[in-house]
Order: structure tokens, then sequence, then C-alpha cells
């Protein structure tokens, strides 16, 4: 299966060893920005790209984004949380040599478009929809430039 390159925004990241640990990971969330050529779905391999704001020539900030590789290469194994606007995936890494271990994907939730999260899936979060709460939302940025990765 070919990897689906996604394009999102940095936003936290923390350790997930004990201090003492000889190896250093970390969980990283992202919120992906634009829309992925196909709807995300548990057992989808990805790769993350990391916007930045493009900056011109002179050091002012333009209207688009450079991409830079994350270091994040995996498979989606499984969802995190659903809210009313937006569902939270997790991709476990398999890039050996990032210190990233989990990577947490929120991604504004538009079925079929976004996302796709198989009937029983579909069916669970329909009934309970009304009591999903809405905590915050990750619009969509629409006529993106993305530069070619650094």
């Amino acid at each position: 299966m070919q990897s689906v390159t996604i394009y999102a925004k940095e936003r936290g990241r923390a350790p997930a060893d004990l201090p003492r640990s000889n190896r250093v990971r970390e969980v990283v969330s992202y919120d992906v920005v634009s829309t992925p050529p196909k709807p995300l779905c548990v057992g989808m391999k990805v790769v993350v790209y990391t916007l930045r704001r493009w900056r011109n020539s002179d050091g002012r900030l333009s209207d688009g984004h450079a991409a830079e590789e994350a270091g994040v290469e995996g498979e989606i194994i499984g969802i995190r949380t659903m809210e009313l606007a937006f569902t939270e995936l997790i991709v476990s890494n398999k890039n050996l040599r990032s210190t990233i271990g989990t990577a947490y994907l929120a991604i504004q939730h538009i079925e079929g478009t976004t996302v796709s999260l198989g009937l029983w899936r579909t069916a669970l979060r329909t009934i309970s929809l009304p009591f999903l709460p809405h905590t915050r939302h990750i619009p969509l940025e629409t006529g993106e430039i993305v530069v070619n990765p650094l």
C-alpha cells in the first residue's frame, strides 16, 4: 500500500518515555489543515510534513507555506477521540531515525472527504452525535500554496 502525504501544523509535543530511559521518545500532536488526497482511515499508511509560514526574500510572511519532513512515517492504528467537529487519529511511527514514537492527527470531520470511519464507527458516531462535545474547531485552509519540502 502506498503512503498518503499529510500536511499538518504541529500543535504540541510531550515526552513518552520514563526520565532515565536510554531512548527518549516523544508524542506529537498535529492539526491537519489541508484536505488529504484520500480520506484517512485506520490501517492507512501516512507520511507527515509540517507546514511553516513561507517567508519572502525580504523576510516578510507570504500567503504560502513551506513543508518540512516531520519524521513521521507509519500506519494509522486507531482513533483517539471523536468530537463534534473533529476526529483525532493515532499514528504509530516506523521511522527509526526520528525521536517521535507516536503522532496524533486531528482533522476536521467530513465523512468521505477527510475521514472514512467504516460502517460500524460511522453508525456509532451518528448515534452518539448529540452527546459529542465541541471543544475546538480545526479549519481546513483552501487555496493553500505548499512549497516543495525543504
